[in-house]
């Protein structure tokens, strides 16, 4: 895609962000198209990349993926979930690393923690939420290496979800339904641990979304057959 057609698309998606924002609650999104990895909707630019770069995507644009090899790279610090959210991401895992993050936001320590392991001690994937209580949900099926899937991760008062390729793999009651998240956070990292004893990440991502609501089932089908953009 050259600068005309990526400006095309820009203002072509700029147009349906309203609409898209009041009924599905998306408050950041990243595409990574033509090189870059401005936030559409929540203008949280990513930055100071570590080892990472960007590589073709799945559909064979160039520049259109972030490439972490054995890296990371950081979000601003801000609000990026309410007491219930969604995330939804295209990855594609490189390698299996005990306790390698997909997204690691937290305020150190496990303070005020929403964590995404995309392979843990047993090469599954775990979604870790923490604020006065530790909640956590494991895959019981982990991802083969080299390959394109669609996750999702939400969370709704006391339900965690794991979703991949559009049917949740795993749902946890957490009985904790007077969980707050609806704090700033200072360290958020995609592909890095706030600990350095973890690895780095070794995957790529692309079309990365954060909504402040937990999408049903038949919302994230869609985004996983169709997409909105």
């Amino acid at each position: 895609m050259d600068g005309s057609q990526y400006f095309k698309s820009i203002l072509k998606v700029s147009a349906q962000i309203k609409d898209y924002k009041e009924s599905f609650g998306l408050i950041h999104y990243w595409p990574i198209e033509n090189g870059t990895t401005r936030d559409l909707v929540g203008s949280k630019y990513l930055q100071e990349p570590n080892n990472t770069n960007f590589e073709p995507d799945r559909f064979g644009n160039n520049k259109s993926v972030l490439s972490f090899n054995h890296g990371f790279i950081m979000a601003p610090r801000g609000v990026y979930f309410e007491n219930e959210f969604t995330v939804l991401l295209w990855i594609k895992l490189r390698s299996y690393q005990s306790w390698q993050r997909l997204l690691d936001f937290s305020n150190g320590n496990y303070n005020d923690s929403v964590l995404v392991s995309l392979s843990d001690g047993d090469n599954k994937i775990k979604f870790n939420v923490r604020n006065n209580a530790i909640l956590e949900i494991q895959s019981i099926e982990f991802l083969e290496l080299n390959k394109w899937y669609h996750l999702g991760f939400s969370f709704r008062k006391e339900t965690m979800t794991i979703y991949r390729n559009s049917q949740f793999i795993e749902k946890f009651n957490t009985e904790a339904s007077n969980l707050s998240l609806n704090v700033q956070r200072e360290y958020c990292y995609f592909g890095k641990s706030f600990w350095d004893r973890d690895p780095f990440g070794d995957f790529e991502c692309d079309e990365i979304k954060f909504f402040n609501k937990a999408l049903d089932t038949l919302d994230i089908q869609s985004e996983y057959f169709n997409g909105y953009f």
